[in-house]
């Protein structure tokens, strides 16, 4: 049995329950038993964003890339948290990085068209998001980062469309005016 990731394992599992403080300890436990494990650097880094402290998950993010520079999950973590704080151009360059490691993750690719929409290139963000939207691998987060990329472009009768896909037209209308 690889303790390592059953730990990791378990830590991904209780922060998709949302169980943060248990996913937090056991996260943490993970790096106090195993304190060269990249991955379990990443799942705190992506606890962080998941509670919105992007300084703290870029700490974590560091510290997996530290221990392995190709671990893409990190390198997308610490682009959301650029991202949060505002610094999308770095994120991007973050997001390309992913990608180089993990070609054709939908999840890389939607972060950064959702990146280059929040810095203001939301012609090219909505190209890729469309082209991503329309693969079989395409979720939720994919059409609704393409719903916003509309929004910020100024199109809030496609964003309304969109959005409708997956969240509840009453949301919609109070939210996409």
């Amino acid at each position: 049995v690889d303790c390592e990731k059953a730990y990791i394992g378990l830590g991904v599992s209780l922060l998709d329950v949302n169980a943060v403080d248990e996913a937090k300890q056991t996260f943490e436990k993970a790096i106090a038993l195993y304190p060269r494990s990249a991955d379990a650097y990443a799942g705190l880094g992506t606890l962080y964003l998941v509670i919105d402290q992007p300084e703290s998950a870029m700490r974590a993010c560091d510290m997996a890339l530290g221990l392995n520079p190709c671990r893409p999950k990190a390198l997308n973590g610490y682009g959301i948290a650029l991202d949060m704080i505002g610094n999308h151009e770095a994120a991007q360059v973050n997001y390309r990085a992913a990608l180089e490691k993990d070609p054709g993750n939908i999840s890389y690719e939607s972060n950064l068209a959702l990146s280059m929409a929040l810095a203001g290139n939301t012609t090219e963000a909505i190209f890729l998001l469309e082209r991503l939207s329309h693969s079989p691998k395409a979720n939720a987060r994919v059409r609704q980062n393409l719903s916003l990329a509309y929004g910020l472009a100024g199109d809030m009768k496609m964003a309304r469309a969109i959005g409708t896909v997956d969240l509840s037209t009453e949301w919609v209308q109070n939210n996409i005016k």
